[in-house]
Formats: structure tokens, C-alpha cells, sequence
């Protein structure tokens, strides 16, 4: 098994899930991230409505999630999400064929982290991933208050 070099935790969250209604792309992004990132936990899910029912089981770090999905769209899955306790403060990242889709205040301000657009190389996918967890986590600590010692809490 393949794994990617220099990874650490830090680098990459460890309980993903992905929502996608096509199979076929929910196999891409498992067999990808699988492939590479060692002990990930990672779900895939066929729907916003089915992410919503197991939120508080899988407990994920990071959502992938499709902008575009038959029943509940990836914007009306993240307004429910962020209606939800469990939900308002996961990081997501939108997977998308909308080439003109760009991060934009409304995204930024729901919580998108990212849009991954397709065509994407699934070899690259968990750098890419891994990239927007980063750059989240080091926005997130940016924010944090410095206490007079200049330690942050």
C-alpha cells in the first residue's frame, strides 16, 4: 500500500466524509485518499439527507461534498448542517464539475474551506486535501486570542 511521504496527522484530517450522490466518484475520492493517507476514516455517503441521519456517529473532521446532488443540494446541506450543533463548525470542501464556481464570501462564510473542481487527478487528490486542511488549520489558529504570555488558548 502506497503512502504518502511526510504526512502526518497534522497534515490531514482523520475522520473524512465524503458526500457524493454518484458511486463511481465516492469510489474515486475513497480509493484515492485509502490509497495514500494512513489511518484514515473515511465514509462516503450517498446523500446530504444520509450524511444529516449519521452526523453524530461518523463525527467527521472535514466534509467532502458535492455542490450539485439530486434532493438536497450542497448549500441546503450545509444550512441543515450548521442548524445542527454537531454540525457548525466542520470544514468543508466542495467538489464540483462547475468550472466557474470560485470561493467566494457566502462559501467562505458557511464554512467552505475549498473547491476541488473536476476533472481532478485523484493521484493529486490527497495533496490537495491535504493543502486546504492546512491552510484551514493555520487560518483557525491565526484566530485564536494570545494571551499576555503570548501563548495562544
Amino acid at each position: 500500500m502506497e503512502r504518502m511521504s511526510g504526512f502526518s496527522t497534522a497534515d490531514f484530517p482523520m475522520r473524512v466524509v465524503c458526500v457524493y450522490d454518484e458511486a463511481s466518484m465516492r469510489k474515486v475520492v475513497l480509493e484515492a485518499l485509502e490509497r495514500v493517507v494512513p489511518d484514515i476514516a473515511l465514509v462516503t455517503c450517498s446523500s446530504g439527507d444520509e450524511l444529516l441521519a449519521r452526523l453524530r456517529e461518523l463525527q467527521p473532521e472535514l466534509i467532502l461534498l458535492d455542490l450539485k446532488m439530486k434532493g438536497k443540494s450542497g448549500p441546503d446541506v450545509i444550512d441543515a448542517l450548521r442548524a445542527r450543533a454537531e454540525g457548525k463548525d466542520i470544514p468543508i470542501v466542495f467538489i464540483t464539475a462547475k468550472t466557474k464556481i470560485d470561493m467566494n464570501d457566502e462559501y467562505t462564510n458557511l464554512g467552505v474551506i475549498g473547491v476541488i473542481h473536476k476533472p481532478f487527478d485523484a493521484v493529486k487528490l490527497p495533496e490537495t486535501i491535504s493543502d486546504l486542511w492546512r491552510a484551514h488549520l493555520k487560518e483557525e489558529n491565526a484566530a485564536l486570542p494570545v494571551a499576555q504570555d503570548g501563548i495562544g488558548h
